[in-house]
């Protein structure tokens, strides 16, 4: 109701956001196809608008439910327009995100290299926005892929020391 009436005062920003919104609860709902609706909708408005911001958020809603679907390709098409998008809206958190997200496509994909080589630079990029959790993420990412490439010291070593950070960080590990 709010979403048509904002659209029918002409506020097609506002109305945008509720589909944002809408979208990111059909998200933590795992509805992600619903979500994708939404997002997508709230994302063209943003884009006609020039909110280069807004589009930024609601790629990593996008990623996130295609990740979920396991649609890959598109999960990384995405990430190579965050890359061209960060430097522009100083969004470079969420390009950390969005290489982490980066390696999970390509895991899904199984190119195994392609997806450790995107992590030490998530990895960087995380601790140079003073985001030791995240760079952790990025560790427990390569652990597990080390793990899979059967190189168990490295990917033990590895976890460890990610662990060791989530654990002085009290952050839960799923």
């Amino acid at each position: 109701t709010a979403r048509e009436s904002l659209r029918n005062l002409g506020y097609t920003i506002e109305a945008a956001r509720t589909h944002q919104n809408i979208g990111e609860t059909f998200a933590l709902s795992g509805r992600y196809n619903e979500a994708i609706k939404h997002v997508s909708e709230a994302r063209q408005t943003f884009l006609q608008d020039q909110r280069l911001r807004d589009v930024v958020d609601a790629e990593r809603v996008l990623r996130h439910c295609l990740l979920h679907l396991r649609r890959f390709q598109e999960v990384l098409t995405l990430c190579t327009a965050m890359r061209a998008m960060a430097d522009q809206v100083d969004a470079q958190f969420h390009l950390a995100e969005a290489m982490l997200q980066e390696a999970s496509a390509y895991v899904g994909l199984g190119n195994y290299g392609a997806a450790i080589a995107a992590l030490p630079a998530a990895r960087q990029l995380c601790l140079a926005l003073d985001h030791q959790v995240w760079a952790a993420r990025a560790d427990l990412y390569e652990a597990l892929l080390l793990y899979r490439q059967h190189e168990y010291g490295r990917s033990l070593l590895l976890a460890q020391q990610a662990i060791g950070v989530m654990q002085r960080h009290e952050q839960p590990m799923a």
